[in-house]
């Protein structure tokens, strides 16, 4: 009994340890032909950064600038310059990463905003001066992948680092740097090496929706 039990013992090991080594040889073929390089370009709306330089809302009106030097003046604030809406060219956010598990890919991106806002002369309301500002921010940002299909992919992602706005105002020039938090809850990509992608987020930089294309290898 001893050397049979011996032998189907070997043989049990053996079978283990070609499956095991099997599915380890396969699963390293499939990963290592899995594309690995990510690089995607998107849009967003109105950057968030914005409401907290100036204390507004998403898609709001500025207040009306009847006093901008606290002078205090009546016929100032009577008759002073006044503001129009905020308008925004959107966010432009260019992204590269790798992916190294199924489920996790660290990336870096970039995202550029320009923004502009007419001022009106008091007493005729004709535009006389127009005040830019521009918002870079860079980030790194791990995502994480629930769902990792041939053809579709959904994910969440969360980046923080750092958004760097310039103000431009009849000449005059103002830097702020604040702290650049973006949360993205749900995405959805669906493509293999070229893919177009959506994603529901909320932080500095956009509230609501972004979308884009990308092309991985």
């Amino acid at each position: 009994m001893k050397p049979y039990f011996n032998y189907t013992l070997v043989v049990m090991l053996s079978v283990m340890a070609t499956l095991f080594f099997g599915q380890n040889v396969s699963a390293y073929n499939n990963l290592r032909h899995e594309p690995r390089v990510e690089f995607r370009t998107g849009i967003s709306g109105y950057p968030f950064i914005c409401n907290i330089v100036t204390d507004q809302l998403p898609f709001a009106k500025y207040d009306i600038d009847r006093d901008p030097m606290n002078r205090g003046d009546l016929l100032y604030g009577l008759y002073g310059d006044s503001r129009g809406d905020v308008m925004s060219g959107g966010n432009f956010h260019l992204a590269a990463g790798y992916r190294f598990k199924g489920w996790f890919t660290l990336s870096g991106y970039l995202m550029y905003n320009q923004m502009w806002q007419n001022v009106y002369e008091g007493t005729t309301g004709a535009a006389v001066d127009t005040k830019w500002s521009h918002v870079v921010a860079i980030s790194p940002e791990v995502k994480f992948t629930f769902l990792n299909k041939r053809y579709v992919q959904m994910y969440g992602s969360l980046a923080a680092g750092l958004s760097f706005y310039k103000d431009d105002e009849a000449g005059f020039m103002d830097y702020e740097i604040y702290p650049h938090v973006q949360v993205v809850p749900f995405g959805i990509s669906v493509g293999r090496r070229f893919f177009g992608f959506t994603e529901l987020g909320c932080g500095t930089e956009f509230m609501g929706m972004r979308a884009g294309l990308g092309i991985r290898f």
